[in-house]
């Protein structure tokens, strides 16, 4: 099967058609088109830890960007805040993504934590993975664009109960790639969030067939480990072939002196986990 075609048909688990919704943030504030009076308003929870993340590389060793459910007026997690830009793992949010600057909304956290997600339904979750990878895929398997608009907007409709969860989803998703391909995955991701309509970063894979199976592997590995942990490591054996060096791969993660696909799957093992394990309070930490 093309992995165009594998990639859609894996998707396809919701029903075609849903109401397109690239127009709509993820907040009702305009928070994502620079209005930051929201914000402004928001009494920080003296309780909880500065915001230190936006995505996972963001993180030092093993850790996870995990994100609380909601926005500005109802993070749970951490206090957001506009950290140095450009900075290096540990030292802020390394995306320039959004009106008024790079923001840091999550904190890193070992997989162990948890996260929302473990609250939900998995298989909603396992969709929401399916739909988001295809709606980045499908244009790079094609030379680049934007996020595919129908995919997309089933992604954003699946029916998980905390609000703003799908993009949440979608963040991990381009982390996954990201870590497996490319870092403009997650740049690509932002872009999309914040400013759905407008031209932005694109990825070109259709012609990298190394890169198109590293994406089908680790998007499939996920799955499987969510779905049945110590399952996922078989379904990446293909890289090797695929790829003349799979020892360059991974490097944002994995040394070269490592077994890297063993390090590589740890790695999406982890992710699984803090996906299905409901997450630690943050009285406990």
């Amino acid at each position: 099967m093309p992995l165009r075609m594998a990639f859609v048909l894996a998707g396809a688990c919701l029903v075609l058609g849903q109401e397109k919704r690239l127009e709509t943030p993820i907040f009702g504030d305009d928070f994502e088109l620079g209005n930051t009076d929201a914000w402004d308003e928001v009494v920080p929870n003296i309780e909880a830890p500065n915001c230190d993340c936006y995505f996972s590389g963001d993180c030092l060793g093993g850790n996870f960007c995990n994100w609380g459910p909601g926005g500005p007026s109802t993070e749970d997690i951490c206090n957001w805040r506009e950290p140095k830009p450009n900075g290096n793992p540990g030292t802020g949010c390394t995306a320039d993504v959004v009106a008024w600057g790079p923001i840091c909304d999550g904190l890193c956290s070992p997989p162990e934590r948890g996260s929302f997600f473990g609250l939900e339904d998995p298989v909603l979750v396992i969709d929401g993975i399916r739909l988001w990878a295809a709606a980045m895929m499908e244009p790079a398997l094609q030379g680049g664009g934007p996020l595919d608009a129908q995919l997309a907007a089933e992604a954003r409709a699946v029916p998980f109960f905390a609000p703003g969860a799908p993009d949440i989803l979608g963040r991990h998703v381009a982390d996954l790639l990201a870590f497996g391909v490319d870092a403009i995955f997650q740049e690509h991701f932002c872009h999309f969030e914040h400013h759905p309509l407008e031209p932005g970063p694109v990825v070109d894979l259709s012609s990298n067939y190394c890169g198109q199976v590293v994406a089908q592997c680790v998007v499939d590995a996920l799955v499987a480990e969510i779905t049945e942990p110590g399952t996922g490591a078989a379904l990446m054996n293909d890289i090797t072939d695929a790829c003349a060096d799979g020892q360059a791969l991974f490097t944002s993660r994995c040394r070269p002196d490592i077994e890297v696909l063993a390090c590589a799957h740890r790695r999406i093992s982890a992710l699984a986990r803090m996906l299905t394990t409901v997450p630690i309070a943050r009285s406990s930490r």
